[in-house]
């Protein structure tokens, strides 16, 4: 992150899936974070009042905009359907996409960098593919057989950068489950993101992505899942007072597991 040697963050979020008569519901019952890098550590809690507090008053989401990007689900229900075996996009994901706009401080809220980065990264399919790892990567009839194999576009758009590439997804018998499993890269394109004006800049140099969700063909949600993204990017800006460039490295992992039962209740 920018001129930091160590910078990292865990999030783990808590969420569930329940079916109604108009389509399905998605809430995020309960965040918790870790966040770090040599001048700034924040461990937040849904559960305390007062961090929730703090994650609304803005002074996070410029130095760990992830970590914010969770935060602005908790108890917001996410309204889909179900078509083909598929969930949809959220119907209503403007309103998570609103909360994380009003996270922001208030200048920066009101610069167009940051309205279009929510939107690029807030997105109604960005979100579900964020809680439903397998959306990523069923076809469009939503039923995969062991066997199947197929190579798919790869776009992938996150704070900074956007990229697009292919990847290679197939299909096999694990188990009493189904397998998938993709593989791909991505070179970095051009958006419309304005970018801010500052003494720094980073650009992307290649983009790995890894991604592997356990599945029963006939239920909405994954048993497990887990996704690995390997950026190679150029920084630039002063370390020091001299103006230096470095090639960094960044990992963004995820990790999903199914967890059977009714979801503990979390917050206020």
């Amino acid at each position: 992150m920018a001129d930091q040697a160590v910078a990292q963050h865990t999030i783990t979020l808590n969420y569930s899936l329940s079916h109604g008569p108009d389509g399905v519901t998605i809430r995020v019952h309960h965040v918790k974070a870790h966040a770090r890098r040599e001048n700034y550590q924040a461990k937040l809690d849904s559960d305390r009042p007062g961090d929730l507090v703090r994650i609304k008053g803005g002074a996070d989401t410029l130095i760990m905009y992830p970590m914010v990007q969770a935060f602005s689900l908790y108890q917001l229900p996410l309204e889909t359907q179900r078509r083909n075996h598929l969930l949809q996009p959220f119907q209503n994901a403007g309103a998570a996409a609103d909360a994380l706009m009003s996270y922001h401080p208030s200048i920066p809220r009101k610069q167009s960098f940051h309205q279009q980065k929510v939107a690029l990264t807030h997105g109604s399919k960005q979100l579900l593919n964020y809680l439903f790892p397998a959306s990523q990567l069923l076809p469009e009839s939503g039923v995969v057989t062991a066997g199947y194999k197929e190579k798919q576009p790869l776009i992938i758009h996150q704070p900074g950068y956007s990229a697009k590439g292919f990847r290679a997804v197939s299909a096999q018998k694990w188990r009493d489950s189904l397998l998938l499993q993709a593989k791909g890269g991505a070179s970095p394109i051009k958006t419309q993101l304005a970018q801010p004006k500052g003494n720094d800049s980073e650009k992307l140099l290649e983009l790995v992505d890894e991604l592997s969700v356990q599945l029963k063909p006939d239920q909405l949600c994954f048993e497990q899942a887990a996704q690995s993204t390997t950026l190679k990017t150029e920084w630039r800006g002063p370390i020091e007072g001299v103006v230096s460039t470095q090639n960094k490295t960044k990992v963004r992992t995820l990790i999903w597991r199914r967890i059977d039962g009714k979801p503990k209740a979390q917050g206020n």
